[in-house]
């Protein structure tokens, strides 16, 4: 179970995420189309991004089938060096029965029989750091008199008080 509050935990942040971005971009871009590249992005690196739909869907799948659908196991790598592999993973037959959306579908077909979830979260957390990092690029570049018009006032402040 504590895994599935984790992953929940996870998925929560990420889709509060992106909605503050989407509110920023509606309130500050929509309108004067200063920023039409926003949309496709979105479509293209979190709302089709095959990753990012399976594991947001994952955690709907949990609250539904929580109770068959994640284990863990725990492999003695090197007994005499005390190395284990942890793996948190998810077998893909039984995720069939739910409704995915198409992109996360996608990922479930191509999968193995079992979903290794550790590798998945780095590919998911990959993906969301790089939307986030092109999102805080590209509005930097769009606000980027307001920036600089803070870092003056901020020089200054420093200046006044020194």
């Amino acid at each position: 179970m504590e895994v599935i509050r984790l992953l929940q935990n996870l998925t929560a942040s990420v889709s509060a995420l992106i909605d503050h971005s989407w509110c920023l971009y509606r309130h500050m871009y929509q309108g004067s189309h200063q920023f039409p590249e926003y949309e496709e992005a979105v479509t293209t690196r979190v709302s089709t991004d095959e990753v990012i739909q399976f594991v947001q869907g994952i955690t709907n799948y949990c609250l539904r089938h929580a109770i068959r659908g994640i284990g863990t196991t725990m492999t003695i790598v090197d007994m005499q060096n005390e190395m284990f592999e942890k793996k948190v993973t998810v077998v893909t037959a039984d995720l069939l029965e739910f409704a995915w959306n198409d992109a996360a579908m996608r990922f479930i077909k191509r999968a193995p029989q079992s979903i290794d979830l550790r590798q998945t979260l780095k590919d998911y957390h990959k993906s969301i750091e790089a939307f986030c990092d092109w999102f805080s690029q590209r509005t930097r570049v769009l606000n980027a008199t307001d920036y600089q018009a803070v870092s003056d006032y901020l020089s200054r402040v420093r200046d006044y008080g020194q």
